[in-house]
């Protein structure tokens, strides 16, 4: 995303992190800021389904297991 976003394709939302060198040279630049997650974390967004595909149940499982919990956020 962030390689299209610098060819001129459009948006990307992307971590901070990642565009920040890109950001500080001005070759990229954050607009509709506004509009932007304050939330920190990563999200998933599955299909609401009584049993979760192990494969992945399994994905779910090692990243939670490699990030911290943010206070307050569903945990599925």
């Amino acid at each position: 995303m962030l390689a299209a976003a610098l060819g001129g394709v459009g948006l990307a939302q992307v971590p901070a992190p990642i565009a920040v060198q890109d950001m500080l040279a001005g070759r990229l630049e954050e607009v509709l800021a506004p509009h932007a997650t304050t939330t920190p974390g990563v999200f998933l967004y599955h299909p609401g389904r009584r049993q979760v595909l192990p494969k992945l149940r399994a994905f779910i499982d090692h990243v939670r297991s490699h990030l911290a919990p943010v206070p307050g956020a569903a945990q599925a």
